[in-house]
């Protein structure tokens, strides 16, 4: 009866959908179970199989690199970042990046990405990997990472293995499995 009540609520908007109302912040300890509602909304039991959840699964995410988007307290989209060892080389896996249903396409996801990517740009961050649609992520200049050049923890589709060069040239250097590492 727990579960029903959640899910019906998670659906049910307590302000009005508008953009300008919309405000970023730094993830807190206040937004952990609304981001976990809308990720069981969005992703469903099998996110608990995929690659990127098992790496997440290992440690938690770093909080300088986590940010939601509210609705008042209501949180509409969260974007979380981990820290991962690639072979001998550090980076970080992006997301999961999340909206809640009934906000897709409000350029929430969008802002959330503008938000993270600005935030490690004060951080000696040389690799971003994500498993994702490079249609979506190209335009924060995600690319295709080269077949078996990076292993993650669990199969996923090769052309859904993206990575954004923070510091130039990286890429071509890191080969190997993708696991998760203690942030600095």
């Amino acid at each position: 009866m727990m579960s029903e009540t959640l899910n019906s609520q998670l659906f049910i908007s307590p302000v009005e959908k508008s953009s300008d109302k919309v405000t970023y912040w730094s993830e807190a300890n206040e937004h952990i179970v609304q981001i976990e509602q809308i990720n069981r909304a969005v992703f469903g039991p099998g996110r608990f199989v995929r690659a990127s959840y098992l790496l997440r699964e290992s440690g938690e995410h770093d909080r300088r690199f986590s940010f939601v988007a509210c609705l008042e307290n209501y949180v509409i989209g969260s974007v979380r970042m981990t820290s991962v060892q690639i072979g001998i080389q550090s980076a970080y896996l992006l997301g999961p990046l999340v909206v809640r249903p009934g906000y897709e396409n409000s350029g929430i996801g969008s802002r959330l990405m503008q938000t993270v990517l600005q935030a490690v740009k004060d951080y000696n961050i040389g690799l971003i990997i994500l498993v994702g649609n490079k249609e979506y992520y190209g335009r924060f200049g995600f690319k295709n990472v080269k077949y078996k050049q990076i292993h993650m923890p669990a199969p996923v589709e090769p052309q859904r293995l993206l990575a954004l060069e923070l510091q130039e040239g990286i890429l071509k250097a890191v080969r190997g499995r993708v696991r998760y590492r203690l942030c600095d």
